[in-house]
């Protein structure tokens, strides 16, 4: 009696745990409760019935979610007999500092995500937690100081778990590493690029009348946070080939690619010997990054390191 054929959900399921194991067969034969041979087989019969994207046929499974992120907070109310130089003790806070809203973006999809205080806290707080669970790498600017330290305080405070652990980018960080500017600011180095400016607002005043929940406020500050993070991600683009804390993009599939912008249009540019070994170097020909590996590896099975 011949075998019945495999219902395209299965299949479909199948290619999901795939991708989501980054093409590693082991992994995925172990979360199905199958044999490699199994997982194998599903793989070959979904291609037969056409449910591969081209994208995953072509060797290259998914790349990552990259999450654009950006946060505004209150400044703490305290009472103060100075004004310059002054020790604040605890007993002098009013009322803490908190996350206002928040502005996010996924990397490459239209749309700017936007939430705040307005809506409710927790809503809020739930919200960007959802997000920051979601995605595989956060980029921010000061976000490795601030904005992530003060989010997770947030969760904190709402009796929320940590969100999944994700790889943190960190564009101050490869700004101050990596270039002798004259300052370190986004308005400075977005302008500076030509990729745009930071939205006008009238300062502090803007801050204590979101505080006052003014919606003429509010629509002010909507807009400004939501700029912040569109110059993010063109920020993010313009040091892509200088960022060295990325995630690894050619750890996500089985074809050889830049680690970095996951591109194959690469060239070779010598060899580095190294206490490790020799390496060949590569300059990606899309985002201009460069990347090695060891000679002894071939492309197939090796994942590239940036450099």
């Amino acid at each position: 009696m011949p075998t019945p054929p495999i219902p395209d959900d299965v299949l479909l399921n199948t290619l999901k745990v795939y991708n989501e194991c980054a093409g590693n067969t082991s992994e995925t034969a172990e979360r199905l409760k199958l044999t490699r041979g199994g997982v194998q087989t599903r793989l070959r019969a979904a291609k037969a019935r056409g449910l591969i994207p081209e994208v995953l046929e072509a060797g290259y499974i998914s790349k990552p979610k990259v999450l654009m992120l950006d946060i505004e907070t209150a400044p703490h109310l305290v009472t103060s007999w100075g004004l310059f130089k002054q020790n604040i003790a605890i007993n002098q806070i009013i009322k803490p500092g908190y996350t206002m809203c928040w502005a996010a973006k996924w990397h490459g999809k239209p749309g700017v995500m936007f939430d705040s205080i307005m809506s409710s806290p927790r809503q809020m707080v739930q919200g960007v937690h959802a997000l920051m669970d979601e995605a595989d790498v956060i980029c921010h600017y000061n976000g490795n100081s601030f904005d992530v330290p003060t989010l997770h305080k947030e969760f904190l405070l709402q009796d929320m778990p940590p969100p999944a652990p994700s790889r943190h980018v960190d564009l101050l960080n490869t700004a101050r590493k990596k270039f002798r500017l004259a300052s370190n600011k986004l308005d400075f180095i977005s302008q500076e690029l030509g990729i745009g400016a930071k939205s006008e607002h009238k300062g502090h005043k803007l801050w204590l009348e979101c505080m006052e929940r003014k919606k003429s406020a509010w629509k002010v500050m909507e807009r400004y946070n939501k700029n912040d993070v569109l110059l993010l991600e063109k920020l993010y683009d313009s040091l892509l080939p200088w960022i060295s804390d990325n995630l690894n993009l050619s750890a996500f599939g089985n074809t050889f690619c830049c680690p970095r912008c996951g591109s194959g249009d690469y060239k070779q540019r010598k060899t580095v010997t190294l206490t490790t070994g020799i390496y060949r170097r590569y300059e990606c020909n899309s985002c201009s990054g460069w990347f090695r590996i060891n000679m002894r590896e071939k492309h197939q099975r090796t994942k590239a390191i940036a450099i």
